[in-house]
């Protein structure tokens, strides 16, 4: 496994394009970021660059989800705007070339069928899915819905119905271990369910999403067993910094995934 940070919660004390020399000062081996589009792709080409890090993951645009609204991806009066935002993004994820690019499923509303949402989800997910580059993957990863209220995919469960639905060998799960923490489940049993499914993997501790030690998981059983079950992908930092040693976990993850 490899370890990444998640720069847009990691090293908000810093600009956000100097942010990936920041994390490769402080170990990491890749970024990923949530949505990099303030910033023109050549600069982020250069910044990755100049850190000698990979760009792990990256969200497609989500309109106004991050701000309470319904997002794009699985609305139909919507699907227009999914179109306009996603098509410039391409260019990113070809000048970029991210290992891994997330589509947030987005919110249904009280009086919607979250069948429908989950219909027209399917359809924008096909769209993507004919131009991304080869060799990329395509995430949906479910969000708790404490957090993130009628978001359309909450469990694995529920994105396990749209792969059955999908149907595609780049379409991956995102496993967020908050996430499914928050929602409950059990993260052994979720691993071992999910490993031929995995594409990215998340984390941050239970309840308050800050690092490691800060709350009631205990992730070196975790990390070994992602380690036995010959998971190869990346690992990534998606916390809210809590203290002056809020890395002060890297040791006993580099301990585990380097054994």
């Amino acid at each position: 496994m490899k370890l990444a940070a998640n720069i847009t919660l990691l090293f908000q004390d810093q600009p956000l394009e100097d942010r990936p020399l920041f994390a490769a000062e402080a170990g990491f081996e890749g970024v990923e970021m949530q949505f990099p589009y303030a910033i023109p792709p050549v600069t982020w080409a250069q910044r990755l660059q100049e850190a000698r890090l990979p760009l792990v993951l990256m969200n497609l645009p989500a309109g106004d989800l991050m701000e309470g609204g319904l997002g794009l991806a699985c609305q139909q009066d919507r699907q227009s705007a999914f179109y306009q935002a996603v098509d410039p993004a391409l260019e990113y994820i070809h000048a970029l070339q991210p290992k891994v690019v997330n589509l947030l499923a987005g919110r249904y509303q009280a009086e919607q069928d979250p069948q429908d949402c989950l219909a027209q989800l399917e359809e924008n997910l096909h769209w993507v899915l004919e131009r991304l580059p080869a060799g990329t993957l395509l995430t949906c990863e479910p969000l708790n819905s404490f957090d993130q209220p009628r978001y359309l995919l909450a469990t694995y469960a529920q994105w396990r119905q749209l792969a059955e639905r999908v149907q595609h060998p780049a379409f991956r799960y995102q496993l967020d271990l908050y996430h499914a923490a928050r929602m409950g489940e059990n993260l052994t049993d979720l691993i071992t369910l999910a490993q031929q499914d995995l594409g990215h993997i998340q984390f941050a501790d239970v309840p308050g999403r800050g690092q490691p030690g800060t709350g009631q998981l205990d992730f070196v059983p975790l990390w070994k067993q992602l380690q036995a079950q010959g998971y190869s992908g990346w690992v990534s930092a998606e916390y809210l910094p809590q203290g002056d040693q809020h890395l002060a976990w890297q040791a006993d993850f580099f301990n585990t995934c380097r054994d």
